[in-house]
């Protein structure tokens, strides 16, 4: 065999011994507590890259809305800001400064389209290397209106429509004059400042020559004085315009940002709407792409924190785990060598009674080593409920079950001068393990019948659990009027008695709850004890 070969195999051993180990482990009370240790680290860390997704996400996402509005604002020109002179009009063609200050989009695609107030496209003006058909544009108008039903100036919705991502903007038109107006005036006082300054740095030898101030004013004059043939020539009208504000930067007039207006000269028609849409289809990619890595990062560190913490609570438990080990195997190894010693005691003490006869010291003797006897197979027994074997959990029939424990334990109970009485429903199952339920059933019934009143009542009730994880509840209860402000939880601990004074004529170790608590654990379930009214209960509830 090759060294390779070897090496695989022994890589194949260790995974198969460490995979038995983690099994092994998982059914004793630390591998359930080391387990319930992952869970509730895996669930911290869930929570707190699920609530740094939502912030990152969350904020990116209200950036993004914010700034698509103010795109909006500014193209519908419903601010001072969103207007400029031809001089900054170069500077002020990108929307993609506009749209996400970090963030900078190859193209810009917007379309304004005015409506009537049925709805109906009246014109359309796209700024955009694509038209827009007459079906796409009523189509876009009715998406508009199922989110702004009312189509209310001023506000910003956004819809899917083709495989593209609009968002959409009725323009208040009152905000659009006044922004204008600012904006105008703003332009013309800042022209008039310019101009002045110009003037008043010209050299004093231009303003003393006369004949060539007389001479411009006279060809302002006659410039600023149209004839009225031309003011009525809408063919000219351009060409005056743009004479003019060669002339005189003061007098030309403010266009809209991104010319949702374009003729400035165009009378605002009444009864109309205009509607911008604004395509941030690759702004909303990169929210999309943003969001899917962000989550992929989020699992992939979820997967890594796994990794660490079930490496290092498996190196942190190791030492309990051999701890553990170590004195079961010591409790097996003793009760076995002391069951011969105790063995040979009770013999020897029968031997001395048939030839001696029965006294008080070979009774004693006897008694002694049967109780000590009772012990060793007890705490064998303790062992074995808390040992490494999975339980194979099937469906049992808990009615049929509980019906035949009642029934055994009937004459005990009778002969103690106690009652039984029984609450059992027909057709009542679980998923549980039949040999070591039925050892938890006699456990609890055994402790019962033990420690009842003297007079008193032991009850078995059985009954589907209510709630959403549903399963059965098993309860056995007894009168014990003593049970008042005793601690409960500790009534599995091994070889604990509560009220040792009151319970010195009472048979038991203090073993058994504590190993029903071990059975029922390991067939996914829970057992607690609980006190009121002057009767304790003790509660088995199960899948």
């Amino acid at each position: 065999m090759s060294a390779w070969s070897v090496r695989r195999a022994k890589r194949r051993e260790r995974v198969s011994r460490r995979i038995k180990d983690e099994e092994k482990l998982g059914n004793t009370e630390i591998g359930r507590l080391r387990h319930r240790f992952i869970r509730i680290a895996m669930i911290a860390i869930s929570v707190i890259l699920l609530f740094i997704l939502i912030i990152i996400n969350g904020t990116m996402g209200v950036i993004i809305n914010i700034n698509l509005n103010r795109s909006l604002i500014r193209i519908a020109g419903e601010q001072p800001d969103g207007y400029y002179t031809q001089e900054d009009e170069g500077a002020l063609q990108s929307l993609g400064a506009q749209l996400m200050p970090n963030v900078r989009i190859t193209s810009v695609d917007y379309y304004v389209l005015t409506v009537d107030t049925n709805g109906t496209v009246l014109s359309t003006d796209a700024h955009t290397m694509s038209e827009l058909t007459a079906v796409q544009e009523a189509d876009m108008v009715s998406l508009t209106v199922l989110h702004n039903p009312t189509l209310e100036p001023g506000r910003t919705v956004k819809f899917s429509y083709a495989g593209e991502s609009y968002a959409a903007r009725v323009v208040d038109k009152e905000a659009q004059t006044q922004a204008k107006a600012e904006a105008s005036a703003g332009a013309s006082a800042s022209d008039s400042s310019s101009s002045a300054s110009a003037s008043s740095s010209e050299p004093s030898s231009a303003s003393t020559s006369e004949p060539a101030a007389g001479s411009l004013s006279s060809s302002a004059s006659a410039s600023a004085a149209p004839s009225p043939s031309s003011s009525s020539s809408p063919s000219t009208r351009s060409s005056r315009s743009s004479a003019s504000q060669s002339a005189s930067p003061a007098s030309s007039p403010t266009s809209s940002a991104y010319n949702a207006d374009n003729d400035d000269d165009a009378p605002v028609q009444d009864g109309t709407i205009d509607i911008v849409f604004l395509n941030y289809t690759e702004v909303h990619n990169w929210q999309r792409q943003l969001l899917d890595m962000s989550v992929i990062i989020a699992f992939l560190s979820v997967f890594v924190f796994w990794l660490v913490v079930v490496s290092l609570s498996r190196r942190a438990v190791e030492p309990s785990i051999k701890t553990l080990q170590t004195q079961k195997r010591f409790i097996t190894n003793a009760s076995h060598e002391l069951k011969t010693p105790v063995s040979i005691i009770s013999a020897d003490a029968e031997v001395l009674e048939a030839v001696n006869g029965e006294n008080e010291w070979t009774r004693s003797i006897i008694n002694q080593s049967k109780r000590l006897n009772d012990l060793i197979s007890a705490l064998v027994s303790l062992t074995k409920a808390g040992e490494n074997e999975k339980f194979h959990l099937a469906d049992v029939d808990m009615t049929q079950l509980a019906t035949k424990a009642a029934q055994d334990f009937a004459p005990v109970i009778q002969q103690a001068g106690k009652t039984l009485q029984t609450h059992i429903q027909d057709d009542v199952h679980a998923q549980a393990e039949l040999r070591s339920i039925t050892e938890v059933l006699n456990i609890l019934l055994d402790n019962s019948a033990k420690y009842c009143d003297d007079g008193g009542m032991v009850d078995i009730t059985l009954a589907p659990r209510q709630g959403i994880r549903g399963g059965v509840a098993l309860t056995v209860s007894n009168d014990y009027k003593d049970g008042a402000g005793q601690d409960y939880s500790r009534f599995f601990e091994r070889f604990y008695r509560a009220d040792e004074s009151h319970n010195s004529g009472k048979q038991g170790f203090g073993i058994g709850l504590a190993m029903a608590q071990e059975l029922v654990t390991r067939m996914n379930g829970t057992v607690d004890a609980s006190w009121h009214d002057g009767r304790i209960s003790f509660t088995v509830n199960l899948r």
